[in-house]
């Protein structure tokens, strides 16, 4: 993933309820891995009609994954098993491409669930708009200089964590 890329994951909200019985704020990574969140779940079956309504087809490395977009910039993917994963290309503003990942969720009756700080959010605009500003990927192109001498410091502090007394 490149670094003005933000991600995002689709998990459907009928999923969550049958495992927490309420919507969670987070789910944490080794949860989110071991859990199959699509089992005995469908895509709305306008996903794809809606993707390609705006998006073109490309092509995934993976042959059983469906892409929408461009690897290198906004993209979809839905795996064979209906992962939904996506990436905003930030260097592009992204506007656009984010009402379609809202809309989409919407369509499918998702929450979107965000990698970098493990939150569980609703698909509106102003929510992710929000999150965004506040990712690795907006910092990196707002203050490049700044986001490398963050990256240092935190690998200088595990180093300290990680040594012996």
């Amino acid at each position: 993933m490149a670094t003005w890329q933000f991600a995002l994951y689709l998990l459907p909200r009928s999923r969550l309820l049958e495992l927490y019985g309420a919507i969670p704020s987070k789910v944490d990574w080794d949860t989110f891995d071991t859990l199959e969140w699509w089992r005995g779940k469908k895509l709305s079956e306008e996903a794809e009609p809606f993707l390609d309504s705006f998006l073109g087809r490309g092509t995934h490395w993976h042959k059983e994954t469906l892409m929408w977009g461009d690897i290198e910039s906004d993209h979809v993917d839905i795996s064979e098993d209906g992962e939904v994963f996506a990436r905003i290309d930030l260097r592009r503003g992204g506007d656009k491409f984010t009402g379609v990942l809202i809309d989409l969720a919407v369509k499918c009756n998702c929450l979107m669930w965000l990698p970098e700080n493990e939150k569980l959010i609703e698909p509106e605009l102003d929510i992710l708009h929000g999150e965004i500003r506040g990712s690795g990927a907006f910092h990196f192109l707002s203050d490049p200089v700044g986001f490398l001498k963050s990256i240092e410091i935190r690998k200088n502090l595990e180093r300290e964590d990680d040594r012996e007394y």
